[in-house]
Formats: structure tokens, sequence, C-alpha cells
């Protein structure tokens, strides 16, 4: 079909030919052949000639995106509501979402939670720096988040209330009686990820180094961590050796974690 068709066709009708709804498929072992000329298939590069080349398809996308930005909505629950009607970047977010459906198939939001851990925005990500996930009901960055929190997991301490002015990057272990941003997770490690507190429930295996005591713990049906042994003292015969003995194998305990330094 032409291109004069191809618009006649999506707009107007009126013709016999319709518009292709997909197209036939295409061995990715077709750019492997010896002596081909046809260059590999770019999507980064077919979206930008498709559409940021042509301004008849940023109109139509935009007219598309604009109609569902605008549709009136059957509202149920008004938080819920609030959150869909806000906007994304600054840009609606139906209408930023129906435009990443038109071009790339899919569209992906992020949901940012508050301190209570209640839905407070839903930000829309872009589809084309998203390589993929391995699990549809986490996002990447969530993920990575949690990776980095938790592959070499180290806590600044145990504590019920959170810290005044956490910074980025750092965790705690989550004391019973939690209060404030941390009521209700109790037990669990609190990373703060984006200036969000990222709450990580605990299976049997981890470990984490608590920075406070120097002391490893790990979780087995509950948190362990051995208790620091007390040093002797008193008694009418006193062995020196012995107690030098103990003191030497303390030292021994604390440095390797194993026991905490006070």
């Amino acid at each position: 079909m032409s291109f004069l068709s191809t618009l006649t066709a999506a707009f107007k009708g009126g013709v016999t030919t319709h518009v292709p709804l997909s197209r036939s498929f295409t061995s990715p072992w077709l750019f492997a052949d010896l002596g081909s000329a046809r260059s590999p298939f770019d999507y980064n590069q077919a979206v930008k000639r498709a559409y940021l080349d042509n301004p008849v398809a940023q109109r139509a996308v935009r007219l598309v995106a604009e109609g569902i930005g605008g549709a009136a909505l059957v509202e149920g629950d008004p938080e819920l509501t609030a959150l869909v009607k806000a906007t994304s970047a600054g840009q609606s977010l139906l209408e930023t979402l129906a435009s990443q459906l038109l071009l790339h198939g899919n569209a992906y939001v992020q949901v940012i939670k508050d301190g209570a851990g209640r839905p407070a925005e839903l930000f829309a990500l872009r589809p084309e720096r998203i390589a993929g996930q391995t699990q549809k009901e986490n996002f990447v960055n969530e993920m990575a988040a949690r990776i980095d929190a938790l592959l070499h997991g180290a806590i600044e301490g145990e504590q019920a209330a959170p810290p005044t002015a956490p910074a980025d990057g750092l965790a705690w272990l989550v004391a019973a009686g939690a209060s404030g941003d941390w009521t209700g997770q109790s037990g669990k490690i609190a990373a703060r990820q984006a200036g969000n507190w990222l709450f990580s429930v605990p299976h049997d295996g981890i470990k984490l180094l608590n920075r406070a005591t120097g002391q490893e713990i790990r979780y087995s049906g509950g948190w362990k961590a051995a208790a620091r042994p007390a040093a002797p003292s008193g008694g009418t015969v006193i062995d020196s050796q012995a107690r030098s003995a103990i003191a030497a194998i303390l030292t021994a305990l604390t440095s390797a974690g194993i026991v905490p330094a006070v």
C-alpha cells in the first residue's frame, strides 16, 4: 500500500485494501546469512524513523493519547482515582501511558509509596529503558535496590524507631515495638532507597553484619545472635594463665564477628 492509501485506510476507510495489522515473521537468523546486505533490526532507530521523523505519526499518536487521557473514569475508590488522575513528570499519567502503549507496545508504572507503605504516586517509566523483568510483580529498579541491600547485607544497628536523617543506601534491623514509619515492620530489614523505606522479610540462611557491634547475625526461624560471655572475675584462687587464654578466645570470637564487641 502507498503512504496515502495507508492514511486513507487508517483514518477515513472506504478502500478495499486494509492497513496490515502485523508484519510477517522474519527469522532472527536471516541477518546471519553470509553476504546479506540487510542490517539487524534496531528498534530504537525504527521508532525514530516511524515517529520522530514523521509529523503525521506524531499527530496521530497525540490525538489518540489525548483522547484516552481525557476519557471519563468510572470512579470507585477516591484515593485510587486521585492517583490515576494525577500527573507523572508534569504530564497526564493516562496520556503518557497511552503514548507508550502506542509506540512500544508496553507501559510500566512504578508505585511510589509513603513511609507507611501506602501508594502515594504513580510514576510512568520509560519502556525503552526497561530491558526486561524476571517477575511481573516487581519492577527492575526495586529488585536492584533489594539486591543492593541484601546481597552483602550490613545494618547500622537494631532499633525500633527510624533514624531522623537516614542516608540512602543504609539499612537497619527493625526491633520489636516498631514505631513511626516502621510501625508493623518489626523483624524486617529496613533499607533506605531513593528517599523511601524498602522493607524486606528475612528468610532462613540470611546473614547480616551489625556495624554497631561488629557482630554477624543470622536468621533461622528468627534472628540469632550469640551473647558475649562474661570475663572471669573474683575467686579465691586466680589462674592468670587460664584467664589470659579465655581473654584471647573472646578476642578471637569478637574478631570473627561471632560475639559482639561489648
